[in-house]
């Protein structure tokens, strides 16, 4: 579905019912089209019944982790880590089992399509917007019965995507719990024409507050109005030691890289990025890794993994193992990753990239300009990592994790 058309239902009468605005619950499912997920989506909502297990209340804290399910070994750290920074928590545990009242769903689906007319929405988008709303009114249903003890806080993992936005929305109607919500990724203010589900980051941000990582963060929440009393920079929730002092093993020039690739939603910007290092490779005389994004399908890059310059797949173990010079990537979530440890950096720039990696000074649009930044980072190799000091502060404040545990610890009671 068109941005346009999921902003207007962000913004629409219809879709606020009972003080929950369901255009911001639901958006995240929209902006891919596939007749698969307009399919699931309205199974979703005729035949599955949400199913949420309340803790008895134990501890002052409560924590949910909404992308489980995703299996990114990443997100699982960070979740980790927020709990063994504040121990002190309870969890819900969010599941789904299959829905008997179809003709009850049938009717309430009908009648939110009906509603729906002042949309400019094809019959089936509406009948898929309508069936998302109909499953997470039952959610907030479930809610509303189940969940009836006070809480100090309530942590999201990412409030801006379906369940934790439901239930961070339901938790400030109805209680007196203070909610934040996690930074899980680099965040980017979206210009006009580029907006994506990255765009509800920000757009969707229903929490009184949100952890973010550092400054550059902060920044482009502020340009998408965001308040500033409502933006918490405290450090990522990602491991400190396995890469510490990275640059120091790296006294001989080596002639390979990594080159780390946006998700699948960027595969022209993939692409056309290894194109470009092709060419350097072959012109410089290097070999690159590619490190995927974990939900790439491997197989569309076929073409540039049979080329003489290519020499593997890393992951997010393995890549450091490599003897690497540097890393290349256009916006991937690494770059946070590789400043806060030292390791030289440069980015592909195209019509996608935004401001916030233009303005880090290290970026080139072909082959060119890449064998510059190369040469330069070889003759001036001590200056290019303490430039990179200086920025990578900016991407994550928390150097330690004693300094993060305290960043976060100070705002909930021990």
């Amino acid at each position: 579905m068109q941005y346009e058309k999921i902003k207007k239902l962000k913004t629409s009468e219809e879709t606020l019912i009972d003080g929950i605005n369901y255009g911001l619950v639901i958006s995240s499912r929209l902006y891919i089209g596939s007749i698969k997920n307009i399919f699931v989506s309205i199974l979703q909502g005729f035949f599955m019944q949400p199913f949420i297990k309340f803790p008895f209340k134990e501890n002052p804290i409560l924590i949910s982790y909404n992308l489980k399910n995703l299996s990114r070994k990443d997100y699982d750290f960070m979740i980790k880590t927020l709990k063994k920074i504040i121990p002190n928590h309870d969890s819900i545990v969010i599941t789904r089992k299959i829905s008997f009242n179809i003709f009850k769903n049938f009717f309430y689906i009908l009648n939110i399509v009906k509603s729906l007319k002042r949309q400019n929405l094809k019959f089936i988008e509406k009948l898929q917007v309508a069936a998302l709303i109909n499953y997470y009114k039952k959610y907030e249903l479930t809610l509303s019965r189940n969940m009836k003890c006070e809480y100090h806080s309530y942590i999201s993992f990412c409030d801006s995507y379906l369940d934790e936005n439901l239930i961070s929305q339901w938790i400030r109607k109805t209680h007196k719990t203070i909610t934040y919500t996690l930074q899980h990724g680099q965040y980017k203010y979206t210009q006009n024409g580029k907006e994506s589900n990255d765009t509800d980051a920000y757009e969707n941000f229903v929490s009184h507050y949100i952890f973010v990582w550092g400054d550059s963060t902060k920044n482009e929440f502020l340009k998408a109005d965001i308040s500033k009393e409502r933006i918490i920079v405290a450090g990522a929730l990602k491991p400190f030691s396995s890469l510490k002092n990275y640059h120091r093993r790296n006294d001989q020039i080596a002639k390979s890289f990594c080159v780390a690739l946006d998700g699948d939603q960027s595969i022209r910007s993939n692409k056309n990025l290894l194109s470009i290092i092709n060419e350097f490779c072959i012109a410089n005389g290097y070999i690159y890794y590619i490190r995927f994004h974990p939900k790439s399908k491997i197989k569309l890059y076929n073409k540039y993994m049979s080329t003489i310059n290519f020499n593997g797949i890393v992951d997010s173990n393995s890549m450091y193992e490599k003897n690497i010079h540097f890393l290349v990537a256009h916006t991937s979530g690494i770059i946070v990753e590789a400043i806060t440890n030292g390791i030289p950096l440069f980015l592909f720039i195209d019509n996608f990239s935004e401001s916030i990696h233009v303005d880090m000074n290290v970026g080139f649009s072909d082959e060119n300009e890449l064998g510059e930044l190369v040469k330069n980072l070889n003759m001036n190799y001590d200056n290019v990592i303490i430039n990179l000091s200086k920025l990578s502060r900016d991407f994550n404040i928390a150097k330690t994790f004693e300094e993060l545990k305290t960043n976060y610890q100070k705002y909930f009671p021990q």
